[in-house]
C-alpha cells in the first residue's frame, strides 16, 4: 500500500513538474513576442542594430522607448547594450561572430557592413582600427540571429538609427530623424521635423513631410508626395526620381542614371536637377517664379 501511495505522488509531481515546464516555456515564448523594453533619455540618441526590421513611430513621455524582440535560431546569443558614447544615448544590439544569416534576405544577398567593439555600426577610414566587417547574408552559415525594434519618438528629439540590413518604416513623428541604412527600404509619412535618409541599396518612399528633408540612395528608386521643406536635396546612384506636390525654396536633385519627374506648387529660390541619363519633367504652376538649372548626359527635358 505505501508503495502504491509513493508512486502516485511521485507520479502527480512528475507531472506538476511537466505542467511548471510547459508554462515556463509559454511564458518565454510570449515575453519573446512582446520583446524587451528600453528608455533613452536626453534630448540625443543613436540605435544600432545590424538585421531586422525597424519601426518607427511618435511617443509620449520624457524618453525614446525601443522595443527589441530577438529572433533566429541562434537569437539567444544576442546582446543588449546602452549608454552614452560620443555625446548621445544610445542602444547597441550586439552580435556575434563575422558571419550573420538574416534569413529574411534573399537566399544570395550579402551585405558587408563595418562594426565597432562596442556594437555601433559605420565608421571612416579612421576609425578601421577599431572596426571589424560584417557580412549578413541571405542564406548560408553563420550566426543565425536578428532583431525587430519598435521605437517610440515623443516630439522634440534628435534620433539617429542605423541598421545593417532590413526594412524601416517611419511615420507620425515630431522630431528630427536620421535613417542611415546598408541595405533595404524605406518608407515615412507625416513626418514633421527634419528628415535624412541614406540607404546604400533600397528604395525610399516619403509621404506629408514638413521639414528639411535629404535622400541618398546607391541604388533604388525615390518617391515622395506632400512634401514641405526649407531645403531639399535627394541624391540617387542609379534610379529614377520622382515628387509631387513640392514646395520648397531650394530644390537640388541629382541622379547618376534613372528620370527625373518634379511637381512644383510654389515658387522656388534655386531647382537645381542633374541626371547622368534619363528624362526630366518638371511641372510648375502658371507664374512661377524660379531660378532654374537642368542638366542631363542624355535625355529629353521636359518643362
Amino acid at each position: 500500500m505505501r508503495n502504491g501511495v509513493q508512486r502516485r505522488v511521485s507520479g502527480l509531481a512528475l507531472a506538476g513538474v511537466a505542467v511548471l515546464v510547459s508554462l515556463l516555456a509559454a511564458r518565454s515564448a510570449v515575453e519573446a513576442q512582446q520583446g524587451d523594453s528600453h528608455r533613452l533619455s536626453g534630448d540625443r540618441v543613436a540605435i544600432h542594430n545590424l538585421a531586422g526590421e525597424m519601426t518607427i513611430r511618435s511617443g509620449s513621455g520624457p524618453d525614446v522607448v525601443v522595443t527589441v524582440r530577438k529572433a533566429g535560431r541562434d537569437a539567444e546569443r544576442l546582446r543588449i547594450e546602452s549608454g552614452r558614447l560620443d555625446g548621445a544615448e544610445t542602444l547597441r544590439i550586439v552580435y556575434p561572430g563575422d558571419e550573420i544569416v538574416y534569413p529574411r534576405g534573399s537566399a544570395g544577398s550579402r551585405t558587408r557592413v563595418r562594426v565597432r567593439s562596442d556594437g555601433r555600426l559605420g565608421g571612416g577610414e579612421r576609425d578601421r582600427g577599431e572596426t571589424r566587417r560584417v557580412t549578413v547574408s541571405g542564406s548560408g552559415n553563420g550566426v543565425e540571429a536578428y532583431a525587430d525594434l519598435t521605437i517610440e519618438i515623443p516630439p522634440g528629439k534628435r534620433v539617429a538609427v542605423y541598421q545593417g540590413v532590413g526594412e524601416v518604416e517611419v511615420s507620425g513623428i515630431r522630431a528630427d530623424l536620421r535613417v542611415d541604412l546598408g541595405s533595404g527600404s524605406v518608407s515615412a509619412r507625416a513626418t514633421r521635423g527634419a528628415l535624412d535618409i541614406d540607404t546604400g541599396s533600397g528604395s525610399v518612399q516619403v509621404t506629408d513631410a514638413e521639414g528639411d528633408l535629404r535622400v541618398d540612395t546607391g541604388s533604388g528608386m525615390v518617391t515622395g508626395s506632400e512634401i514641405t521643406a526649407t531645403d531639399l536635396r535627394v541624391d540617387t546612384g542609379s534610379g529614377g526620381i520622382r515628387l509631387s506636390g513640392v514646395r520648397a525654396p531650394e530644390i537640388r536633385l541629382d541622379t547618376g542614371s534613372g528620370a527625373v519627374e518634379i511637381e512644383l506648387v510654389a515658387d522656388v529660390e534655386l531647382l537645381e536637377i542633374d541626371t547622368g541619363s534619363g528624362d526630366v519633367t518638371v511641372r510648375i504652376p502658371p507664374g512661377l517664379g524660379a531660378a532654374i538649372d537642368v542638366d542631363t548626359g542624355s535625355g529629353v527635358i521636359d518643362f
